[in-house]
């Protein structure tokens, strides 16, 4: 009898990766924009990134490095999920200091929905936090020129622009598969 239930019973379940800022490989495809990211957020002026990568190429660990190395420096991370980041707009989170940033993770979840004419609590944020002296990176599966805000939005994001999540080399390999 335990043999037949067992076989009529499915469960459902996803499988869930546990991110660790110490098992992010720090490979040839992203040694570069780490590097440009840690250098200019929380150097107390004001800083913006739009970081894309390809679904699968490791957007959401590489926001968890991002916040661990602002973290050991002193600085304030907030990591919200794109989806989430209307809600944070309209909770009217705009107190800043220099020691904050924030990291947007799946930013195509929110740039997608953002439509021309409403980009007046983006624009809000993005001011308060250059007045700040902060910063923000998103982390996107599309790259700035595929969404259809309007020109504030990509005025306050083109500077930003410009890195991407490469492909590891071979030689990257061995240790990325040692982690995993």
């Amino acid at each position: 009898m335990s043999d037949n239930l067992n076989s009529q019973i499915s469960l459902n379940i996803t499988p869930r990766h546990a991110y660790a800022p110490e098992d992010f490989v720090l490979h040839s495809g992203v040694s570069e924009l780490v590097e440009h990211h840690c250098s200019i957020f929380g150097a107390g002026k004001f800083a913006i990134g739009f970081v894309v990568g390809d679904k699968r190429s490791g957007k959401t660990h590489l926001s968890i490095r991002f916040a661990d190395d602002f973290g050991k420096r002193g600085v304030f991370p907030r990591l919200i999920e794109g989806h989430e980041f209307a809600n944070f707009l309209a909770s009217g989170a705009g107190d800043f200091t220099r020691d904050d940033i924030l990291i947007v993770d799946d930013a195509q979840n929110y740039f997608s929905m953002l439509i021309p004419g409403q980009s007046g609590p983006f624009v809000a944020i993005i001011e308060a936090l250059r007045v700040a002296q902060s910063g923000i990176i998103f982390l996107s599966d599309r790259d700035v020129s595929q969404f259809a805000f309007d020109e504030h939005v990509h005025s306050r994001l083109n500077p930003g622009t410009g890195m991407r999540i490469a492909e590891p080399c071979e030689g990257d390999m061995p240790e990325i598969i040692r982690v995993i």
